[in-house]
């Protein structure tokens, strides 16, 4: 009797786990995907690297201003990841990484080229092989 009742305890602890094992892999493929966005950013302002934004729920739809310089620009997106926290990112909400700015899909279709039709298509395939391979170890 005392090894099924050990057994429930560990599939309790077990299934408590489990959000905060969600959450930690959301928060990381979140950082990941957002360093890979702001990195092959087409620049020349700087307003499109700088305008990716996180929303935990619900897509943040916030804007960056217009620049003066580029300088900055790719700091300024990636500071806002510290809005994913393990207290923010219960693992049972999604996570959105979005850019608002009404020519990124312009830049997204390769109108630019600083960047090919089709890099922010790679990018997420990229982390979905990742998080594929993550989820077969668990699993």
């Amino acid at each position: 009797m005392g090894d099924a009742r050990q057994f429930s305890l560990s599939l309790k602890k077990f299934g408590d786990q489990q959000p905060k094992v969600v959450s930690k892999l959301m928060r990381a493929g979140a950082f990941e995907v957002m360093g890979d966005l702001v990195a092959a950013s087409p620049v020349d302002t700087g307003r499109f690297q700088s305008s990716w934004f996180v929303g935990v729920a619900v897509p943040n739809r916030s804007v960056a201003p217009e620049r003066e310089t580029k300088s900055g620009a790719a700091r300024e997106s990636l500071t806002r990841l510290r809005e994913l926290t393990p207290q923010t990112v219960d693992g049972t909400q999604p996570v959105y990484l979005s850019n608002n700015l009404p020519y990124g899909s312009r830049l997204a279709d390769g109108s630019s080229e600083q960047a090919p039709s089709g890099w922010i298509d790679g990018i997420v395939h990229r982390a979905s092989v990742k998080l594929d391979a993550v989820k077969i170890k668990v699993e």
